[in-house]
């Protein structure tokens, strides 16, 4: 199989391992952490503190080991949960470093869905460069130091999964 397929197909594997145990979490209010106030990273971060490049050391410092769910060696998933909403947070490496990162959020309601959507698009807004907007799909870029470039997806995924699901992917792109 190519690296291509591979990867979609571990993803794709992932994902589904990640709704189910959002599914699972939706239900357990006593034991998740609580969401953080904002996905947005602090300063220049791109996410929860960490950007596109960091070594895995550093961004697996970032993250408490008792939310992981699942891990190999170029792929750590963590979950965080409350009464209302999962988060699924997916970070790929390669070469040690930060590639892609996946986060998707399971809310119990719609209104939920929208009042994040809304932080994460003026966020984005103000710091990176919007190059697309199609209904509940929206992109932007920016560049790295090093010149390569970072895009971030936002898209709302309700109708894939059933319920309100807002999915952001950041990655680097080549």
């Amino acid at each position: 199989m190519s690296n291509w397929a591979e990867r979609v197909v571990s993803r794709l594997s992932v994902m589904a391992c990640v709704f189910l145990l959002g599914l699972m979490a939706c239900g357990d209010s006593g034991t998740a952490p609580v969401l953080p106030a904002s996905p947005l990273g602090e300063g220049k971060a791109h996410f929860r503190g960490s950007s596109i490049g960091d070594r895995i050391d550093d961004v697996l410092r970032r993250e408490p080991i008792d939310s992981v769910v699942f891990s190999i060696p170029k792929q750590v998933v963590y979950s965080f949960g409350s009464d209302t909403t999962v988060l699924q947070v997916s970070y790929e490496f390669e070469e040690d470093t930060l590639h892609t990162i996946q986060a998707d959020w399971f809310f119990v309601a719609p209104e939920m869905l929208t009042r994040l959507q809304d932080e994460v698009r003026a966020g984005f807004d103000t710091r990176y460069a919007r190059q697309d907007s199609d209904g509940d799909f929206e992109v932007w870029q920016a560049v790295r130091a090093d010149g390569s470039m970072v895009e971030f997806t936002l898209m709302e995924a309700t109708t894939e999964y059933g319920r309100p699901v807002l999915s952001l992917t950041v990655y680097r792109f080549e």
